[in-house]
């Protein structure tokens, strides 16, 4: 966070939004080495001269801080680098300004929980984790209005055991079995007044075996036989 209040005091000095006539950068700024390396802090703009980048280099490596820009001034992001790989918490926002996407990356590689949120008012959409680059441990999607609305288990990259639905309200709608990332095992949708819709199996995919169906009384309607395809 230091180095982000430093780039923001740098931002302030130059102006977001300074025009061709009084754009004037400092002279250690945009430098490179004997070798022709990008060092230290460097300034890109965008064609009507906002700022567009604002990145800080060691011998032509990203390595420190990387924020984007709109042609308008907006920011559009706030990365860390080290040695010219993604590291550390990144930021991510929309044309407006709003947080949309947060997650942390170690070497290049993501790690940890990623969150997204919805637009305008900061509240999660979806948070999953994330081991050596690959999706693990528990996913959950939410209503704007803050309440899940699907919670699932990822497994080396792919969907694991119980996966539930919920109606806005909180009450379930749909629970699921999987395996491998394929709807294999129990499955079962419910109603809001939470009495059971339909109950049947999968196997990879497939409807298997007996299905039944229920009025929202609960009274069985009918059944379904299925067989899984080759």
């Amino acid at each position: 966070m230091k180095k982000f209040a430093l780039a923001f005091g740098f931002i302030l000095s130059i102006g977001l939004s300074a025009q061709p006539d009084t754009l004037l950068l400092p002279d250690h700024i945009n430098q490179e080495n004997r070798k022709g390396e990008r060092v230290g802090t460097w300034v890109d703009l965008h064609s009507n001269m906002c700022v567009s980048t604002i990145t800080e280099y060691v011998d032509g490596k990203i390595d420190g801080f990387r924020i984007m820009f709109t042609d308008r001034g907006q920011m559009l992001s706030q990365e860390l680098f080290s040695e010219g790989k993604l590291n550390g918490l990144q930021r991510y926002y929309d044309q407006r300004g709003n947080l949309v996407r947060e997650l942390t990356f170690e070497e290049g590689v993501k790690n940890g929980v990623e969150w997204e949120y919805y637009p305008g008012h900061f509240t999660l959409k979806q948070s999953f984790s994330w081991k050596d680059g690959v999706k693990n441990g528990e996913s959950v999607w939410y209503y704007p209005g803050g309440g899940p609305s699907a919670r699932y288990m990822y497994v080396d990259g792919e969907i694991e055991g119980e996966v539930i639905y919920y109606y806005e309200d909180g009450t379930v709608k749909q629970v699921s079995d999987y395996v491998a990332g394929k709807r294999t095992g129990f499955h079962e949708t419910r109603y809001p007044n939470g009495n059971k819709k339909e109950v049947g199996e999968y196997y990879e995919n497939q409807q298997v075996g007996t299905w039944y169906f229920y009025s929202e009384e609960g009274e069985l309607i009918r059944t379904e036989e299925h067989k899984a395809k080759d």
